[in-house]
């Protein structure tokens, strides 16, 4: 299921430590741990786990750190599906979501579950046409959902969760029970034959990804996904499999044309019967289980070294 430089890198991280919150930025405890695994040890990766770097200049400023120091054997693994100089294979990148807390509830404050835990996706009879279940606001979302009025046989949901930092606890009271607990969620897509996703774009330097592509391969959908500029592309590289090349979407990022191209291809099967979907999905069952037993091998597969979120001392 590895290559042999994934293979290589796999043994890597659980025989070696793993340094979180290290980085030569400005913050005491980053720059103290990365100076402490410079000093101590010789073999580490530098995990930013559910991350990526905002800016070019932040990656190549631990590169050039790393650079000059030759003799050690050092990884950078964040959540992209880029592949850079000394990152980890993007692919082993999914390791680290592993054991993710976050809400049940889609309230800033809601308590937080393992999401990924094996429990919750104990598969269901597939019913759903398609998904399209989008919880926070953006322009980009805004610009599909412009293109989305009409009258839907499968789920499309649009939350407009305001961002963090804006929060009106008024309006959180009032919606919080009209949008499905994160359990409730993975049930819908479980159900689903087609899980549309418009993953997270917060990085200039490399392309982003999340739980929601994860979640469409966990639960056994037909993924169609758009992303930052060769996201496609570079899921195709890891061993994944998504279909937007059915629907002549671009893998060029979150140009208008390319939103309004989604937007499209959600109106066109929605409007495809029942037995059709079907028929779609079964016709790539092959696809859609190499998906499963990819993304699980990584999340539910034998455990990896721990990775502490304290300062070294």
């Amino acid at each position: 299921m590895l290559n042999k430089k994934q293979t290589y890198q796999l043994e890597f991280i659980k025989n070696n430590p793993i340094v979180r919150n290290a980085g030569p930025w400005n913050d005491d405890i980053y720059v103290h741990n990365l100076e402490f695994a410079l000093k101590k040890l010789n073999k580490f990766t530098i995990l930013c786990p559910q991350e990526v770097f905002p800016e070019l200049d932040y990656l190549e400023n631990l590169q050039n750190i790393i650079r000059n120091h030759p003799n050690k054997e050092i990884y950078i693994s964040c959540s992209t599906t880029t592949d850079y100089e000394y990152s980890l294979d993007p692919l082993l990148n999914v390791l680290f979501w592993r054991d993710t807390y976050s809400r049940n509830e889609i309230a800033w404050e809601a308590g937080d579950i393992s999401i990924f835990d094996e429990q919750y996706y104990k598969p269901l009879e597939k019913q759903n046409p398609f998904i399209l279940s989008i919880r926070k606001e953006r322009k980009i979302r805004d610009v599909v959902f412009s293109n989305l009025t009409g009258k839907y046989n499968g789920i499309v949901r649009y939350a407009k969760w305001p961002e963090q930092g804006w929060e009106d606890k008024n309006w959180e009271k009032e919606n919080t029970n009209k949008f499905p607990t994160f359990i409730e969620l993975v049930n819908e897509y479980k159900q689903s034959y087609i899980a549309f996703i418009i993953e997270t774009n917060s990085s200039y330097c490399m392309t982003q990804f999340s739980e929601k592509i994860l979640l469409a391969f966990l639960t056994k959908t037909l993924p169609i996904a758009i992303g930052s500029p060769n996201f496609n592309k570079e899921l195709t590289k890891m061993g994944f499999y998504t279909f937007n090349e059915n629907f002549d979407i671009a893998d060029e990022g979150f140009e208008e044309s390319i939103l309004n191209s989604f937007s499209n291809s959600v109106n066109l099967i929605n409007n495809m019967k029942l037995k059709s979907i079907e028929k779609l999905y079964n016709n790539n069952i092959d696809k859609i289980e190499h998906n499963y037993k990819l993304v699980t091998y990584l999340l539910w597969g034998n455990p990896l070294i721990t990775h502490s979120r304290a300062k070294f001392i």
